[in-house]
Protein backbone atom coordinates (compact mmCIF):
# COMPACT_ATOMS: atom_id res chain seq x y z
CA UNK A 1 0.00 0.00 0.00
CA UNK A 2 2.60 2.48 1.18
CA UNK A 3 5.60 3.04 -1.20
CA UNK A 4 8.51 1.99 0.33
CA UNK A 5 10.21 5.54 0.31
CA UNK A 6 7.50 7.51 1.54
CA UNK A 7 8.10 8.35 4.81
CA UNK A 8 5.01 7.37 7.53
CA UNK A 9 3.47 10.29 9.70
CA UNK A 10 3.23 9.75 13.01
CA UNK A 11 0.60 11.64 15.32
CA UNK A 12 1.99 12.12 18.53
CA UNK A 13 -0.48 14.30 19.84
CA UNK A 14 -3.75 15.69 18.66
CA UNK A 15 -5.82 19.19 19.18
CA UNK A 16 -8.75 20.14 19.11
CA UNK A 17 -10.90 22.70 18.38
CA UNK A 18 -13.61 22.00 20.48
CA UNK A 19 -13.33 23.40 24.15
CA UNK A 20 -15.85 21.82 26.85
CA UNK A 21 -17.61 24.01 28.76
CA UNK A 22 -16.24 25.00 32.46
CA UNK A 23 -18.43 24.15 35.44
CA UNK A 24 -19.58 27.43 36.06
CA UNK A 25 -20.63 27.48 32.48
CA UNK A 26 -22.72 24.48 32.42
CA UNK A 27 -24.37 25.43 35.66
CA UNK A 28 -25.50 28.87 33.95
CA UNK A 29 -27.08 26.99 31.29
CA UNK A 30 -29.11 24.59 33.26
CA UNK A 31 -30.14 27.78 35.32
CA UNK A 32 -31.44 29.36 32.42
CA UNK A 33 -32.75 26.98 31.04
CA UNK A 34 -34.68 26.06 34.88
CA UNK A 35 -35.73 29.90 34.48
CA UNK A 36 -37.19 29.55 30.45
CA UNK A 37 -39.37 27.18 32.25
CA UNK A 38 -40.99 29.09 34.37
CA UNK A 39 -38.77 28.33 37.20
CA UNK A 40 -39.77 24.34 36.65
CA UNK A 41 -37.70 21.98 34.32
CA UNK A 42 -37.92 18.07 33.37
CA UNK A 43 -35.13 16.62 31.62
CA UNK A 44 -33.52 13.66 32.07
CA UNK A 45 -30.22 15.01 30.43
CA UNK A 46 -27.18 14.00 32.70
CA UNK A 47 -25.44 17.20 31.70
CA UNK A 48 -28.03 19.33 33.81
CA UNK A 49 -28.35 17.14 36.66
CA UNK A 50 -24.67 17.39 36.98
CA UNK A 51 -24.14 21.00 37.00
CA UNK A 52 -26.87 21.75 39.33
CA UNK A 53 -25.89 18.75 41.61
CA UNK A 54 -24.14 20.92 44.00
CA UNK A 55 -26.92 23.78 44.12
CA UNK A 56 -29.54 20.53 45.09
CA UNK A 57 -27.62 19.26 47.69
CA UNK A 58 -27.58 23.08 49.08
CA UNK A 59 -31.27 23.41 48.54
CA UNK A 60 -31.01 26.11 46.48
CA UNK A 61 -32.47 23.87 43.53
CA UNK A 62 -35.06 21.25 44.20
CA UNK A 63 -34.86 18.14 42.57
CA UNK A 64 -37.54 15.41 42.37
CA UNK A 65 -36.72 12.94 40.19
CA UNK A 66 -36.00 14.00 36.88
CA UNK A 67 -37.71 17.20 37.82
CA UNK A 68 -35.66 20.13 38.74
CA UNK A 69 -37.26 23.50 39.98
CA UNK A 70 -36.04 26.87 41.79
CA UNK A 71 -35.97 26.77 45.51
CA UNK A 72 -36.33 29.14 48.15
CA UNK A 73 -32.79 30.60 48.35
CA UNK A 74 -32.33 30.46 45.08
CA UNK A 75 -32.02 34.73 44.64
CA UNK A 76 -29.50 35.03 46.98
CA UNK A 77 -27.91 32.38 45.62
CA UNK A 78 -27.60 34.87 41.70
CA UNK A 79 -26.53 37.52 44.42
CA UNK A 80 -23.95 35.62 45.64
CA UNK A 81 -22.63 34.20 42.53
CA UNK A 82 -22.95 37.35 40.07
CA UNK A 83 -20.14 39.04 42.74
CA UNK A 84 -17.39 36.59 40.95
CA UNK A 85 -19.51 35.77 37.76
CA UNK A 86 -20.85 38.87 35.97
CA UNK A 87 -22.48 36.58 33.08
CA UNK A 88 -24.75 35.89 36.11
CA UNK A 89 -26.39 39.48 35.94
CA UNK A 90 -29.17 38.67 33.02
CA UNK A 91 -29.64 35.49 34.84
CA UNK A 92 -30.56 37.32 37.64
CA UNK A 93 -32.79 39.79 35.77
CA UNK A 94 -34.28 36.42 34.08
CA UNK A 95 -35.25 35.52 37.46
CA UNK A 96 -36.39 38.63 38.79
CA UNK A 97 -38.93 38.93 35.68
CA UNK A 98 -39.83 35.38 36.06
CA UNK A 99 -41.07 36.28 39.89
CA UNK A 100 -42.96 39.56 38.50
CA UNK A 101 -44.77 37.90 36.42
CA UNK A 102 -45.76 35.28 38.46
CA UNK A 103 -46.85 38.15 41.33
CA UNK A 104 -48.86 39.78 38.50
CA UNK A 105 -50.56 36.11 37.55
CA UNK A 106 -51.50 35.08 40.94
CA UNK A 107 -52.09 38.90 41.71
CA UNK A 108 -50.04 38.48 44.82
CA UNK A 109 -49.09 41.90 45.16
CA UNK A 110 -50.61 45.31 45.60
CA UNK A 111 -48.33 47.63 43.42
CA UNK A 112 -49.39 50.39 45.10
CA UNK A 113 -46.88 48.80 48.14
CA UNK A 114 -44.79 47.78 45.56
CA UNK A 115 -44.43 51.25 44.23
CA UNK A 116 -44.16 52.41 47.43
CA UNK A 117 -41.53 50.22 48.27
CA UNK A 118 -39.44 51.57 45.07
CA UNK A 119 -39.32 54.91 46.06
CA UNK A 120 -38.15 54.56 49.50
CA UNK A 121 -34.38 54.09 49.37
CA UNK A 122 -33.21 53.31 52.97
CA UNK A 123 -33.22 49.92 54.24
CA UNK A 124 -34.68 50.64 57.72
CA UNK A 125 -37.17 52.82 56.36
CA UNK A 126 -38.68 49.58 54.01
CA UNK A 127 -38.63 47.86 56.66
CA UNK A 128 -40.68 49.74 58.60
CA UNK A 129 -43.04 50.59 55.95
CA UNK A 130 -43.40 46.70 55.44
CA UNK A 131 -43.75 46.45 59.28
CA UNK A 132 -46.83 48.88 58.99
CA UNK A 133 -48.46 47.22 55.74
CA UNK A 134 -48.11 44.27 57.54
CA UNK A 135 -49.66 45.27 60.90
CA UNK A 136 -52.29 46.56 58.64
CA UNK A 137 -53.37 43.83 56.42
CA UNK A 138 -53.29 41.74 59.77
CA UNK A 139 -55.85 44.66 61.59
CA UNK A 140 -57.97 43.98 58.25
CA UNK A 141 -57.53 40.09 57.89
CA UNK A 142 -58.70 39.53 62.17
CA UNK A 143 -61.35 41.74 61.50
CA UNK A 144 -62.59 39.92 58.32
CA UNK A 145 -62.09 36.47 61.07
CA UNK A 146 -64.26 38.24 63.56
CA UNK A 147 -66.85 39.03 60.50
CA UNK A 148 -66.89 35.52 59.29
CA UNK A 149 -67.52 34.34 62.96
CA UNK A 150 -70.22 36.56 63.46
CA UNK A 151 -71.91 35.40 60.09
CA UNK A 152 -71.31 32.17 60.99
CA UNK A 153 -73.04 32.21 64.32
CA UNK A 154 -76.21 33.94 63.02
CA UNK A 155 -76.34 31.55 59.77
CA UNK A 156 -76.50 28.97 63.09
CA UNK A 157 -78.85 30.42 64.60
CA UNK A 158 -81.13 30.91 60.97
CA UNK A 159 -80.37 27.03 60.47
CA UNK A 160 -81.71 26.31 64.08
CA UNK A 161 -84.71 28.52 63.78
CA UNK A 162 -85.60 27.43 59.97
CA UNK A 163 -85.27 23.73 61.78
CA UNK A 164 -87.90 24.76 64.41
CA UNK A 165 -90.51 26.52 61.78
CA UNK A 166 -90.13 23.11 59.38
CA UNK A 167 -91.15 20.88 62.69
CA UNK A 168 -94.12 23.01 63.62
CA UNK A 169 -94.95 23.26 59.76
CA UNK A 170 -94.78 19.14 59.84
CA UNK A 171 -96.69 18.82 62.65
CA UNK A 172 -99.59 21.15 61.98
CA UNK A 173 -99.99 19.60 58.50
CA UNK A 174 -100.08 15.65 60.20
CA UNK A 175 -102.71 17.03 62.72
CA UNK A 176 -104.53 17.81 59.63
Amino acid sequence: MYKENTPQKVVRHALTEKVGNTPIQDTKRAIDLIIAKDGVFRTEEKWVHDALRHLVDEGVVNQEGVTLSLGSNFENYLLATRANFPEFDNTLIEYRALIQSKIEEYDVAESSVMDKLQSISSTDEKILYLTSVLSDAYGKLSLAIEKTQSLEAKLAEMDLSLSVMESITFNEDSNK
